[in-house]
């Protein structure tokens, strides 16, 4: 509920509960082995932001909360994944670009909404993957204008690969 609230604009209350009702059945129904297939928050957000044509914002990036988000990331032992993420993402922002970016956005991401250990992978090179295929499908998805919010959707797809990276990945 409370990383909804930091990405969703302040919109009408019926808008954020629905998203948040969304999140919670989400993060019991849609499971594989056990294990939640989809990080619920960021599924939630997505289908809210389709069905209510609410674009996310991300507004909670701006504040010294992201520098937070490192704090979690180390305690929950997800630093490999949010550094690769940052460290490809980054590269091919100055790659592309030419230019060096401060995007807060990104970093909120990557220590906030790409950590989520219930849909993550949990070997350490599988970390690293995760991370930095999920830079790539960032500015893939940002590149081909491919949807509404890129960081949401490179990780749920990255999402769908967890139990692959878990196996084949040590």
């Amino acid at each position: 509920g409370l990383i909804i609230a930091l990405i969703l604009p302040l919109s009408p209350l019926h808008i954020a509960a629905f998203a948040a009702a969304i999140a919670m059945i989400l993060k019991h129904v849609i499971k594989w082995g056990g294990r939640n297939i989809f990080n619920p928050a960021a599924l939630a957000l997505l289908i809210t932001s389709v069905l209510f044509s609410v674009d996310t914002v991300w507004w909670v990036s701006t504040s010294l909360l992201v520098l937070l988000g490192f704090l979690v990331v180390y305690k929950l032992g997800r630093l490999r994944t949010s550094v690769a993420f940052l460290a490809v993402y980054f590269a091919l922002i100055y790659l592309t670009t030419r230019q060096l970016s401060a995007d807060m956005t990104a970093v909120f991401f990557a220590t906030i909404m790409l950590i989520e250990p219930k849909t993550t992978p949990f070997t350490k090179n599988g970390k690293i993957v995760f991370g930095a295929v999920a830079a790539i499908l960032v500015i893939a998805v940002q590149s081909l204008q491919l949807g509404r919010d890129p960081f949401l959707i490179s990780l749920l797809v990255m999402n769908l690969f967890t139990s692959l990276i878990n196996r084949k990945i040590k």
